[in-house]
């Protein structure tokens, strides 16, 4: 994972194209190149891993750093989560509590030590849910179709296997526009 996101911000082909992570690869290369212009010894290219002196000294700052973007996925998704839970109207204690078993739940904890795109992907999902959501109940302008579609994008872009999710909101929208 960190070596094809060197790969995408050094501008070359990802190895392995049947990972369809590149939302994932782009977002770490993004925080790489962010936290080197702050620190030069993070390697944010493959030429600079490949010539790195010590390479697992590097490769360990890379790895905390991608953890370090999971934990802000994983608050963005709690957020995200919060807001499509109010669009509902349901109850502010209830909405906490959510959140919170979100948060410490299993899969939020592995998301925090483990470099997948599951959380990436859920993130952009329940933005674009929020989006088309917040379209329907609320004011209907055109600018929250375009970032529920960039959001959408960038969800399948991460994870493929999220277009589960998808079929199962899209089922639902019929509700959700027949109750409005």
């Amino acid at each position: 994972v960190i070596f094809n996101s060197l790969q995408i911000i050094s501008g070359q082909e990802q190895d392995f194209r049947e990972h369809p992570g590149y939302s994932q690869f782009l977002i770490y290369g993004i925080f790489f190149k962010f936290f080197a212009f702050f620190d030069n010894s993070i390697i944010s290219s493959v030429d600079q891993l490949l010539h790195a002196k010590n390479i697992n000294e590097s490769l360990g700052k890379l790895f905390i750093i991608a953890r370090f973007a999971n934990a802000i996925f994983l608050i963005i998704t709690v957020i995200f989560f919060s807001k499509i839970c109010q669009l509902f109207e349901i109850k502010s204690e209830l909405i906490l509590f959510g959140a919170i078993s979100l948060a410490i739940s299993k899969t939020g904890i592995d998301n925090l030590t483990i470099l997948r795109a599951d959380i990436i992907a859920i993130t952009f999902m329940l933005g674009s849910i929020y989006y088309i959501l917040s379209f329907i109940k609320q004011e209907q302008k055109i600018y929250k179709l375009l970032i529920s579609s960039f959001f959408l994008v960038l969800s399948l872009l991460a994870k493929i296997q999220i277009i589960i999710l998808l079929i199962f909101v899209l089922a639902l929208l019929p509700f959700f526009i027949k109750n409005e």
